[in-house]
């Protein structure tokens, strides 16, 4: 797996901790049920419905309260990754049997009710016996996809870029980067 950064590390390190502050605060709560809902809104033009889990978020943003227009950190589900996968492949022009799948860990996903949109990160494996244009196509951020749409319309893409972090930020909003945990570039990385 290609990382940057050691984003997995931080990552694991970071859902640990809003894993135990979302138990500290269920355990202070006065016991009022929650207004945040699950977003069920299906992509119409893919095969993939919206998850029907959006309970996760950022250490940094458990101490405030979640409105219904917050960025919602949702679940990746294996249809989720498939057409994401498919939709990538498309973009590439590559046959799916070049890809592999996602690289572990690598995929993210979010929707912003206030743009409706949806905002997807993934990180693609070539098989190793991809023709070499397709290897070589695969390097220096080749292998990210960078994916937005807004419902009930397709998914687009486009590729990412070396070091991933500065087209991460280029491409998704500091929201959507924020709630995924992911870092924001530094002039150090030449962004």
């Amino acid at each position: 797996m290609q990382t940057f950064g050691g984003r997995s590390g931080r990552l694991t390190a970071a859902v640990a901790a809003v894993v135990a502050m979302t138990g500290l605060l269920a355990a202070c709560s006065s016991g009022t049920a929650s207004s945040n809902a699950s977003t069920t809104l299906p992509p119409s033009n893919t095969t993939t419905t919206a998850p029907t889990s959006t309970t996760s978020s950022t250490a940094a943003s458990a101490s405030t309260t979640t409105s219904a227009t917050a960025v919602q950190n949702l679940t990746v589900t294996p249809a989720v990754r498939a057409t994401l996968t498919s939709t990538f492949v498309a973009y590439k022009n590559i046959a799916a049997s070049d890809i592999t799948g996602t690289a572990p860990d690598s995929v993210y996903y979010a929707y912003d009710p206030t743009t409706q949109t949806y905002w997807a990160l993934a990180q693609f494996t070539p098989n190793t016996s991809a023709p070499t244009q397709v290897l070589v196509g695969m390097q220096d951020g080749g292998d990210f996809g960078l994916f937005s749409m807004h419902a009930g319309a397709a998914w687009t893409v486009q590729t990412g870029g070396y070091p991933p972090p500065c087209a991460e930020a280029k491409y998704f909003p500091a929201t959507v980067m924020e709630v995924w945990g992911l870092p924001q570039p530094t002039a150090s990385m030449g962004c």
